[in-house]
């Protein structure tokens, strides 16, 4: 399965290797297709006519999580047992939102995902696992970090991502900036801008671990 928008991000990928190929069959949802593209789960708009969002679901799973591994499984480790949240893309929306939620989440590591709403998702086509309804009304995604810091928060992105853009992303952490000086903690966020587009970077964990 490949999913919108990250089809668009990997398409370079597919050109090269599919140069001079022809191919024979493209189909949509539900197809046997072998070569299939999908804009999302039909499940993620089934959540919305109940009054749901896949965000938040996600958000409540990460927190299930957690409770189950302090019931069941902090003996085995040494010490107090401290949790870190990290995600890409839609993984790196829910890490924003999960630390927000929960206090419990120590520190936090968003990849290819934090940008002002105004130039990411309500400019380029995304998937529904991104939104929460009227959520612009109040605040950009940048506020988000008021509810985060003090605790460590590490912003990746891509130097060439097409729909989280670096410039508004930049703009974005420098907002997230005044909320972490205003808590006493300028340093406990941080940016790396990665050489590359939507994907994931390695070399971002050493900063990660080194923060706060």
């Amino acid at each position: 399965m490949i999913e919108l928008p990250e089809a668009r991000v990997i398409a370079n990928d597919l050109e090269k290797e599919l140069l001079g190929k022809k191919i024979t069959d493209v189909g949509g949802n539900y197809t046997d297709h072998k070569f299939t593209f999908y804009h999302e789960s039909p499940e993620e708009y089934k959540a919305l006519l109940l009054g749901r969002t896949t965000l938040a679901g996600r958000v409540w799973d990460v927190m299930r999580a957690i409770d189950m591994v302090q019931e069941h499984f902090t003996c085995n480790f040494e010490g107090s047992a401290e949790f870190y949240c990290m995600g890409d893309s839609g993984g790196g929306v829910a890490t924003m939102y999960i630390a927000c939620l929960e206090p419990r989440v120590v520190k936090a590591m968003p990849i290819c995902a934090v940008c002002s709403f105004d130039h990411s998702i309500a400019t380029f086509w995304h998937c529904a696992c991104n939104y929460v309804p009227g959520i612009r009304r109040w605040f950009d995604m940048g506020d988000l970090a008021g509810m985060i810091a003090p605790r460590p928060l590490m912003v990746v992105a891509g130097q060439e991502d097409s729909i989280f853009p670096i410039v508004p992303t930049r703009d974005t952490f420098a907002l997230i900036q005044t909320y972490y000086e205003a808590a006493g903690v300028p340093q406990n966020c941080a940016l790396h801008a990665g050489s590359g587009g939507h994907q994931f970077f390695r070399e971002a964990w050493d900063g990660f671990f080194e923060l706060g």
